[in-house]
């Protein structure tokens, strides 16, 4: 996969299926593959490899060379109580009557309830990704010190090709041009967000998720949930929006070529350098 290192585009790799026959499970085998893997990539011409690993595979990576790059959090937006009131009052009838009274108190201290949609926006599903993605990708991908890059051609592989039928994006627009766009899919009455990019994090950000929660809450989604990893700005903006960051964290390692230097290693080494969200994982 290309990433966006400090604006420039770089060959990357992304961790991602990782099968070893059950009868050679031990270290030796898995970890031969995975010092071999971060070997090659400098003669690959690849400058970056990262990844999500699950907890038995990371023991692997890091004796072949990853690294911590940070511990990504799952941030969780309600939008209903009903649901989750559920595990404390199970008679349907008080749960509504409890439900209405904390949905009000819910709804009044939310950032969503000042959103007016500005002159020309539109907001609608899409299936595939055009030109104009391109250009948004051109303002956002400057934000962040390291980032997958998120072209059209990009987007309609993960998720109009190799996610059909996995994944629903919205677009938000105004005019000819698209300000931001949420890929997600729906788990119960939960929306998981697999990537969501505004063309900035001012005013654009702010439309983008003023027309996303209007859109979930139309399909009767009682929460958001998201896993990011990096940048303290687009933290702080979850928050603002009345996103908590839960307690449990998924680890997110990387490695780098031999020879990338102490600048590289420092670069990568900071958690608040990334812009990583569950989409960027294969």
């Amino acid at each position: 996969r290309r990433f966006s290192i400090k604006g420039r585009a770089v060959k990357g790799a992304v961790a991602a299926d990782f099968v070893v026959a059950k009868d050679h499970r031990a270290f030796g085998p898995a970890l031969a593959l995975q010092r071999r893997l971060v070997e090659s990539l400098g003669p690959e011409g690849i400058e970056l490899a990262c990844g999500f690993p699950n907890p038995q595979a990371e023991m692997v990576l890091r004796r072949a060379g990853f690294f911590e790059a940070g511990r990504a959090g799952r941030f969780v937006k309600l939008l209903a109580t009903g649901e989750r009131l559920k595990k404390y009052i199970q008679v349907p009838a008080i749960n509504r009557a409890v439900s209405v009274v904390a949905d009000t108190v819910l709804h009044a201290g939310s950032r969503e309830r000042a959103y007016r949609r500005p002159s020309g926006v539109v907001a609608r599903e899409i299936g595939a990704f055009g030109p104009s993605f391109d250009r948004l990708w051109e303002k956002a991908k400057g934000a962040f010190p390291v980032t997958g890059e998120r072209s059209s051609a990009y987007l309609n592989w993960r998720y109009a090709g190799l996610g059909k039928g996995r994944y629903v994006t919205l677009a938000v627009e105004g005019g000819a041009e698209t300000l931001g766009f949420a890929v997600y899919g729906v788990e119960g009455l939960t929306a998981r967000v697999y990537d969501i990019v505004p063309a900035d994090l001012e005013g654009s950000f702010e439309v983008l998720m003023g027309e996303f929660v209007a859109h979930l809450k139309g399909k009767g989604v009682s929460a958001i949930s998201l896993l990011y990893l990096g940048s303290e700005r687009f933290t702080t903006k979850l928050r603002e929006w009345n996103f908590t960051r839960r307690e449990d964290e998924n680890p997110f390692v990387a490695a780098l070529p031999a020879g990338a230097g102490e600048e590289a290693g420092r670069l990568f080494k900071d958690p608040l350098n990334w812009h990583i969200f569950e989409g960027d994982d294969i």
